[in-house]
């Protein structure tokens, strides 16, 4: 009887202490798998870098194709790509947000960039075999929408007060974050590879 008496005291304490740390687990459980979904976009932002450069060697620098092969190589972190409906309806929403607008257009949800050291119209082998003089260069930057309730938020405000507010006024989708309720972070991509031919200007093609 008396162990009793003290025992409902003590799971008292148990449910108060359960009430409090109970929503910091659930947070912490939210914010490391919002990580995990940020680390996973960050490799896909490098990996559309490569196919971005692979896309200008095969079609000699054309912003629409690099664009094209960035946007599939970021499907996956757009939505789904588990059927061909779904991969389908994903492409159609990707289309809408960076291909209405132009390659470095700040509104763009994917902004792309690219430089080369090989002279138009020279050939290829007489650049010769420097390093810089027969690469492409691409950067690619990514703005990733972060979907999990609530780590999203804090997440993308941390990293904003981090920037301090001029980064916060050239933001175009600080906006849209207090509007709709949608946060992005972005993500930067770089790769160079060594073209493997000359570029041509729009009449040779």
């Amino acid at each position: 009887m008396t162990g009793g008496a003290f025992s409902f005291p003590h799971r008292g304490q148990a449910l108060i202490e359960a009430a409090f740390a109970l929503p910091l687990l659930i947070l912490f459980i939210l914010g490391i798998l919002q990580l995990t979904l940020i680390e996973h976009a960050r490799i896909m932002t490098q990996y559309a870098a490569f196919q971005a450069a692979r896309a200008a060697i095969v079609f000699n620098a054309d912003p629409r194709k690099m664009r094209d092969a960035a946007v599939w190589s970021l499907l996956p972190t757009r939505g789904r790509t588990d059927s061909w409906r779904s991969l389908s309806e994903t492409f159609q929403e990707a289309q809408s947000e960076d291909l209405k607008s132009e390659v470095k257009d700040p509104a763009s949800r994917l902004q792309l960039g690219f430089k080369t050291a090989l002279p138009l119209n020279k050939d290829f082998d007489s650049i010769g075999m420097e390093v810089g003089e027969s690469e492409i260069s691409v950067d690619l930057r990514n703005w990733y929408e972060m979907r999990i309730p609530f780590a999203n938020m804090v997440i993308f405000y941390s990293w904003l007060a981090a920037q301090g507010s001029r980064e916060a006024g050239s933001n175009p989708f600080s906006a849209k974050a207090s509007q709709s309720n949608r946060y992005f972070l972005p993500l930067t991509g770089n790769f160079t590879l060594k073209m493997q031919s000359k570029l041509r200007d729009s009449a040779d093609q």
